[in-house]
This record gives structure tokens, sequence and C-alpha cells, in this order.
């Protein structure tokens, strides 16, 4: 075989590159800008609220850019042995790009001066090159230590004094510093064991920092000496900066492959303390790439495989402390025994309350820093210390203070300021109330609170309080049975105005809904068990109408689901569109700008999760979920304020991303592991987009949209899988199917919301009779009946099953199996023949097979299976199958296998016999394995392979001939799709990465 194909480069200019996400392999902070090498790609983007990309541009043909260097208004790049030197924003962006070349990999690249540039190489030589004259680079010197170790890594660093020195790091645990323009070796550092991954010196040629495949960050003086080690990485450390270098103390800054970013301090100890760590900043594995730029804010950026751009400033600490002498320093002194109990903040009036254990209600101002002890209407201080249940409402601005025997207090803030009450005082006999509950409705602006009573039989007892010229009034007392004390233990609800439905959850997933405008006290109207749950923490609203409401309910063990309650001709009724488990506590969440934003508690730390983008925007380390705790929500700004006890002491922080518009999230890539599968929904969405799936290797779905433009944005990430995924592909507009190892087929149904948002919840899954099921569905098909769908499934174990799903039962069924032989079915189309229904697989023996399966489809037992035809085709596996309909009811089948081969082939019924024959066949279509094939439109498809490159086949006239074939920077390629949008080709080419693309 060739050392290159003859068909890897064929008219390019055919193929319009559209966007690309994937690994971020280099990070730059210069001034304004933030460079990012993005595979081949550049990307600049300012540094503003917004953070504009202003500059996008493929700079290599097939290289990553690895290394990036700014001087003045030039720009240098390198990449494997590629370098490239031009002005980004020259001529209004339009910069033609000359690539250089090297016969040696680069390792790092700096300007000396504007005009001249250094390259290190992977023998440790620095290359010195004039880059004056764009057309003519000239190589003014060759320089070396005389020691040419095989270098990891290394950087080059030009001090202020213009000298300049070389941090080397090599493959065999050395790290070699030497002064360039004397040629000599200062030191050969050899603490670390393995490949160094990074080595650097600071800007005042002070200090150097080094990591390795020991996973320790090591900090050395310029004299050689090491001073101390940081360890806390559980895998490589990739990047490596200095953040601050002070008399003090010098901080640090470490990416790496266990997707965690650290921040180191020195101390003086021979340990680095580390200061911060970020462990939730990137999905699958690997930070590649990382940089910080000091100054008014201390900021880093990082890149990860999952093609992700995270930005984050490193802030002090917003905790604030309120201990028992902060109080009695205002004015009220505590008894000796005395402490903090109940507490809460409204963050948009600045305003805290505190409820002592003796009974105080106190009120600080924290705005005006001042204290106050509050008077309420008819109630002495006496009365006030049974007030000891507290909740607070951010968006009414107003506390609820509860008495045990149902007495409640509304303290609010109006719109001046001023502080104002209401009293609603228990009309009724004496009651025990041992639990209060909050809402508030988004509608209306009103707030609810319900009142728990432990006697069985005593209603609990709905509180609502009105907005009425910008006070809170009291509008309705109404008693809500329980379904079944013994179990049915409320812990949230919600209040639906607008349908005037009350959602009730309790322990154990448990769930009730009431209708308000009815008997008191109102029975239930619908209790079930939403799941197999811990306890239901929140309900709130995603949307509601008239006869119908959405709703959000997140569960304590990690699971929140979207509940649809609707009013239906058989009555009230509800089901789960979406239901999902994060490895996370949650106590509660909410939408905003069509994301989910969750927050809770994961091991000691309290965060704040965007869902939708798989992005943590911040954390507090409190010790965990067993203290004493609360929360104020500010939805409008993405605002938590996190309040807790801790040794008497009351803990206060803010809790929101510290970057601002964007949230830190400059690009959001994609999977963080390798995509298996990829679809596209053919028909267009409301908002002119069309849905896309992907499936990984991380064993997650993700839902998506694709626009006209090739852009990718992600809407869910589904986890329901327990394995890495093999295929995943659209049953109709409404169901998704999707299957992995251990046997995993599930079928998924789809919901619309409002807004563009999108609901994805499993429905049907193959129930396997193994204990520990080890086979792999490779692959399935699917027709579509009035009722539901015919689904064929390719085992690895050499067997096609047949399934049934109904729609109506949500019931998968297995209706047939089919033995093949010994061997591996890896693909599987079903076909039709007008009523003649047939099952075509493609195996690891390289042969089509097809078995008639009419019988089957159409209901009729003791059908006996053989197959009709079996059909050599590729030497070896066939790994990719695409049939194309034609005009006359027979099909062109379009093969690629690990023989490299592509072969166009027609299926045809005459006469009740079917027959296949072989119509063109192009031995070496590619220099390595064909991974899949994708109908491009007009008698074309799109082709791609192991070798990285995307061919487009004409196949006109049963005849094979390739019009474009192109690099793709996608490595591991191994999935595609296709599909158009006002006539546009757009296909999309998927493994380690993603990239859309489309064809003339």
């Amino acid at each position: 075989m060739p050392l290159k194909n003859p068909i890897s480069s064929i008219s390019e200019d055919v193929i319009e590159k559209l966007q690309h996400y994937g690994p971020v392999t280099a990070v730059k902070l210069n001034e304004n800008f933030i460079y990012v090498g993005y595979g081949p790609v550049l990307k600049i983007f300012n540094r503003d609220e917004h953070d504009e990309l202003v500059f996008s541009q493929q700079i290599f043909k097939r290289n990553k850019i690895h290394g990036i260097a700014v001087r003045g208004s030039k720009i240098a790049v390198s990449g494997a042995r590629s370098f490239a030197v031009f002005e980004p924003f020259y001529r209004n962006n339009q910069v033609k790009v000359v690539e250089k070349a090297i016969n040696e990999w680069i390792i790092a690249v700096e300007f000396v001066a504007e005009t001249r540039l250094l390259l290190l190489t992977s023998h440790n030589e620095v290359l010195d090159i004039d880059v004056s004259d764009a057309s003519a680079f000239k190589l003014l010197q060759k320089i070396h230590c005389n020691e040419k170790s095989i270098l990891y890594s290394g950087s080059i660093r030009v001090l202020s004094d213009s000298s300049v020195y070389i941090a080397a790091g090599t493959v065999m645990h050395g790290v070699i510093i030497w002064s360039l323009f004397d040629r000599k070796i200062l030191h050969n550092l050899t603490d670390h064991e393995g490949s160094i991954f990074g080595v650097k010196m600071d800007p005042t040629g002070q200090y150097i920092i080094s990591c390795s495949d020991d996973r320790s960050v090591k900090l050395y003086s310029f004299a050689g000496e090491l001073l101390a080690s940081g360890w806390g990485h559980g895998s490589r450390i990739w990047a490596l900066e200095f953040i601050s270098v002070t008399n003090g103390a010098i901080r640090l800054f470490s990416a790496g492959e266990d997707c965690t970013v650290r921040v180191w301090e020195y101390i003086g100890q021979s340990t680095l303390q580390q200061l911060a760590l970020y462990d939730h900043f990137h999905s699958g594995k690997h930070v590649w790439s990382g940089d910080v730029q000091s100054g008014e804010d201390t900021i880093f950026v990082t890149g990860g495989a999952d093609g992700k751009i995270r930005a984050e400033k490193l802030e002090v600490s917003r905790t604030q402390c309120i201990t028992p002498e902060t109080i009695a320093n205002a004015g009220f002194e505590l008894e000796p025994k005395e402490a903090i109990k109940s507490f809460g903040v409204l963050s948009s009036a600045q305003f805290r309350l505190i409820i002592t254990s003796k009974g105080k209600v106190l009120v600080n101002d924290y705005r005006e820093d001042t204290w106050i002890k509050p008077q309420f209407d008819g109630i002495t201080d006496e009365q006030i210390s049974r007030f000891s249940m507290l909740k607070t409402f951010e968006g009414a601005r107003s506390f609820a203070l509860c008495s045990g025997n149902g007495d409640v207090i509304i303290l609010g803030v109006d719109e001046k300021r001023q502080l104002y009450h209401v009293v609603k005082q228990n009309s009724e006999a004496p009651r025990k109330i041992i639990n209060v509950l909050a809402a508030s409705s988004p509608d209306d602006g009103s707030i609810s609170l319900l009142l728990n009573s432990p006697i069985p039989t005593e209603p609990m007892e709905l509180l609502t309080f009105a907005q009425e010229h910008g006070k809170l009034t009291f509008r309705s007392s109404v008693g809500l049975q329980k379904p079944d004390p013994r179990i049915f233990i409320p812990t949230s609800f919600y209040l639906d105005v607008i349908n005037d439905w009350v959602l009730v959850g309790s322990r154990h997933a448990n769930f009730a809904l009431y209708e308000t405008g009815l008997a008191d006290p109102q029975f239930p109207k619908i209790t079930r068990k939403l799941c197999s749950g811990d306890t239901i923490t929140t309900i709130s609203k995603i949307e509601s109408h008239s006869g119908k409401t959405v709703a959000l309910v997140t569960l304590r063990d990690g699971i929140y689901i979207f509940l649809e309650v609707f009013q239906s001709t058989c009555g009230l009724q509800c089901s789960a569109i979406l239901q999902n488990k994060i490895t996370k506590s949650i106590e509660g969440g909410f939408m905003r700008d069509g994301h989910l934003f969750l927050y809770g508690f994961s091991s000691s730390c309290f965060f704040l999760w965007d869902e939708t983008k798989q992005i943590e925007l911040s954390k507090e380390a409190c010790g965990g979920g067993h203290r004493h705790w609360d929360v104020s929500v500010s939805t409008d700004s993405l605002h938590l304020v996190f309040s807790y006890m801790s040794q008497r002491n009351l803990f206060v922080t803010d809790l929101q991303s510290s970057w601002g518009a964007t949230n830190g999230l400059l690009a959001e890539g994609t999977h963080g592991r390798e995509i298996r599968d990829f679809a596209v929904l053919d028909t267009l969405e409301e908002d002119g987009t069309k849905l896309m799936v992907t499936a990984s290797e991380d064993a997650t779905i993700k839902v998506g949209k694709l626009d006209a433009d090739g852009e990718v944005n992600y809407h869910l990430t589904l986890n329901n899988h327990i394995s890495g995924l093999q295929r995943v592909g659209f049953l109709s507009s409404d169901y998704i199917a999707s299957s992995a190892a251990n046997e995993e087929l599930i079928i998924w149904k789809i919901t619309r919301l409002l807004g563009g948002l999108v609901a994805v919840i499993e429905v049907g899954r193959v129930k396997s009779g193994e204990e520990f099921p080890d086979l792999r569905i490779m692959d399935f098909a699917s027709k579509e009946t009035a009722s539901g769908f015919w689904i064929a499934t390719a085992y690895s174990n050499s067997k096609v099953k047949l399934f049934y799903f109904d729609k109506a039962q949500l019931l998968l069924q297995e209706r047939a199996e089919i033995p093949y032989g010994t061997v591996c079915v890896l693909n599987i189309e079903l076909l039709s023949f007008g009523a003649s229904n047939y099952v075509m697989t493609g195996t690891s023996d390289g042969n089509l097979t097809f078995w008639y399966v009419s019988g089957i489809l159409n209901g009729e037992s003791l059908v006996t299976i053989e197959p009709i035809i079996k059909q050599q085709l590729h030497q070896s596996g066939v790994k990719a199958i695409l049939p194309l309909t034609q005009a006359d009811g027979s099909y062109k089948i379009i093969t690629g296998g690990d023989d490299n081969s592509l072969i166009s082939s027609l299926a045809k019924l005459d006469d009740g016999t079917l027959s296949l024959r072989t119509t063109a066949f192009v031995e070496q279509a590619a220099s390595a394995t064909i991974t899949s094939i994708s109908d491009a439109f007009e008698d074309k498809v799109l082709v791609t392979s192991v070798d990285q490159i995307v061919r487009v086949w004409d196949t006109k006239n049963g005849l094979l001939d390739c019009i474009s074939a192109t690099y793709t920077t996608v490595a591991d390629t191994g999935c595609s799709d296709t599909t158009t949008f006002h006539g546009k080709a757009i296909g999309i080419v998927a493994g380690a990465g993603l990239s859309t693309l489309s064809w003339k």
C-alpha cells in the first residue's frame, strides 16, 4: 500500500470548512486579547464584557497550533514542524498566512524583537530567524548548548535586559537551563521522575517551575535550588504558569489531565500550598492548555480536550463572617449560650435577618452597615421569640417568619428600602406547626407558604400573599389534605397562579397535585411516586399557560425532572418529559435564558452549576450539606447568596461567575471524549435550526441544534447509559434511539417547549436476560409504523434481533432473533422493496447479507429465517454502509471496509427475486479504514476514514468518482451525517472533536 493515497488531496476548494469544535491546544493572553489555538485554527477574543470573537482563521493546513507568541502587531504560531508569522489585524483581518516548515518538531516560539523570532526544537537547538520580510524569512543562526537531548517541553524567556534563557524539559526526567547567547548550561535539574511536561521561567528571571510524569509541580530558584514541591494532581500536568512573584509570596497556576486547575502559593515552606482548586472546569479528560495574566485583574484561560475555552478571574474571597461579637458590637449583646439559629439574606435589597436561639430578631442593613431590632404591631418581645422558622423571598424582597402555632409575619423592603410588615395571626384553635415551605410566583409576584403539622388528620395550610402597591398583603388561606401522612412529608411546593394548581413534593420522590379553586380542604387530584429517588428539594416553573404547566423538579440525590401537568378530557394528567441525573446533591434549580442552573452540595462544597453548558460557575468550601444553611437566589442577575453556620459563626458568600455575560465560556466545545456517532434531524425547528444528537465514549448523549452556518449549540447532556456509546439516531421527529455495550438499547421521546427548549426522556430499554450483560449492540435500523417502530439491531455475538416499540404503551419487545455465524455484525439496515422487507447486514468477515423479514413485520408466527443473499464484498470488515433509494425502487448500496476499499452495488427485486450486483470498486479509496458514508445529495456521498481525509464521491451511473478530498483536523474520524439548509448541503464529521463543512 502506498504511503500516501493518491486521492488524499483533490479539488480541495470544493469542500468549504464551516466550523470546528475540538481540543484546544494553545492559549496566550496578551494585553486586551485572548489568543487560542483551536486545532489548526487561531481564534482571537476581545477581553471585554462580551468576549467578542474578533479573528478566526485556519493557519496551518494540517498541524495543530501548540505555541503562540505576540510582539507588537505581529503574532507567531507554531505546531509540529510548522510555524507562521503574520499581523492578524492587518487590512480589516484579510490576512494571507504563509505556513513555513522546518525539519524538526518545534517545542516553543518567542520573539526577541518584532523582526526577530526564536524557535526551540525538539533537539534542544534554537533557530534565530529574521522575520522582517514577510515574503522571505532569513535564518540568522542555529544555537545549541552542546547538549542535544530530546525534549518533551520547553520555553524561551526574554528578560528586560535582553538576555535570553532556555528552559528545556527532556523526555528523561531532566530540566536543562541554559543561556542562549552564552551557549552555556547553567543547571541540569533532576528532581523529577519521568518526562518533563512543562517548564517555565518567571518574567524577572529569579525562579523556575516545572512539572512531569510524577504529577508534581516543583519550584526552583534561578540558582538551581529546589524550593518547594506541590502535590495534588491526579494525573499528568500539561499547563504551568507563574501568576505573580512578590517579596512575600510566589503564586503558580497548573492544569492537567485530571481536568482540574490549581492555584499554588510558595511562602518559604518546602511544600507548595494549594490556594484554589477548580475541579469541574472541563469535561472528560485533559486540560491541554492555559495561560495567566496579572494586572488590574488576575485572570486565567484554559482550553480542554472537550473544546471548551474557559476564562476565570482569580478573586479574593467574597465570604463575610458574622460572629456573636459582630452582633454585640452593633449594640445587641447575646446571652452566654445564645447563638444564631435562623438567617436569611435579601441580596437585591442588601438586608440580612437573623433570629437567635433566644428569639431575638435582628435586621442588618449591610449597605449602610446598621443593625436594628424591628417591632411588630400587636406582638410582644416574648411572643416574637416563638417565631423561629424563617423563609426568604429574594424576588419579593421579603422575609417570612412563622411561629409554632401558625402565626406569620411578613417583613418586607419597599422600593425606598424602607421596612414594612404584615401580620397574619392564626384564628383557629392552637396548632403545632413543625415545618414551613416557601414558594414565589414569577407571574404575579405573589409569595406562598405551606404550613405542615405533625397531626396526620390536620391538612396542610397554604397561605398566599399578593403584591399591592409595591407591598405584600394577605390574599388567601387554603387547606390541603395530605395524601398519606405516613409517607407523605412535604419538602417543597410550587403554586401555579395561572391554573390554580399546587404541586407538592415529598420525601422518596412522592408527589401530589391539588386544584386550589375547589373545596376547602382540598384533596389531591394526583398522587404518585415520580421516580426511585430521594427528597424533592425544589419545584419551580419552566413554562405555564392555561391548561398546562411544565415544572422543574429537583431531588437531593442528583435527579432532576421536567414535569408536565396538563388538563385533558380525562382530567388532570402529569408525566415526566425529561429525567436526568448528575453526580452531585441538588438542593435547587432554575431556568434562565434557556439554561438550566442547579445548585447544591458536592463533597464539602456548595456549587452553582450550568447544566446546559456543563460548567461549574462558582463554589464555596463550607464543610458539606450537614450544616445549617440557607440560599437566596437572584435569577435575574444569576447570583446566589449562600449562608451557613460554622462554629457559632455565620458565613455569607456570593456565588456567581467571576467573568460576566458569557460566564467565562468563550467556546462551548463538545464531548470530552471521542464522539462515536452523530445524527441530525432533517426537519426544521421553529427557530430555523435542526435538532442533532451526538453519542460519545464518555457514555453521554448530547442533544443540541445545528444552524445553517454549521454552528452547533448543545441543550442537553443525557447520562442514562452506563457504558460507551456505539450508535445514536432519530427514529422520527419525536423519537431517538441509542445503543451501547452491556446490551443497552434505549428509546427516547422528544418534547418541544416554548422558547426553543427541548426535553428528552427515556421511554424504553432492552431488558437483557443476562445478570452481567457483556454484548455490544453495534448498530440499529428502524422502520416506522402507524403505532410504533420496528427496530433491527446488530449484536457483537453475531446475532440480529428485531424489536417492536409501541408508542402508546411505551413498550419495547423482542420479536425475533436471527443467528448469523461466529463473527461480529457491524452494520444493519432495514430495506423495503414495495411490500417486501429485508434486513441487510455488514459483518466483520466482509459479507453483505440479506434476510427476508416481511413475515416477522406482519406478525406471522413460526417464521423460518434464512439468508437470501450472502455475498463477500470486502476482504475483512464492512465498516460503513449507505443504502440510497433509486427511482425504480431499487437500492444503490455504497460500502466501505477496513480493507480501505469503497464499493458501489445495486440491490434489486425482480419478480420476487432479490439480486445484488457490484457496479464499481475502488481498491484504494482511502489509506486507512473507511469509517462512515453519508448521503451528500445529487448522487454524491460523503466518506470519512481513519486517515483524516474527507472525500466527496460522485456515484452517478453506478460508478465511483472522487470529486474532492481534503484533510480534516478531527482525529479518530469515525462518524458523519449530512443535511441541507435551504438547498445548501452541510456535512458533519466527528471523532476527537467535530467539524462542519459544505460542498459545491
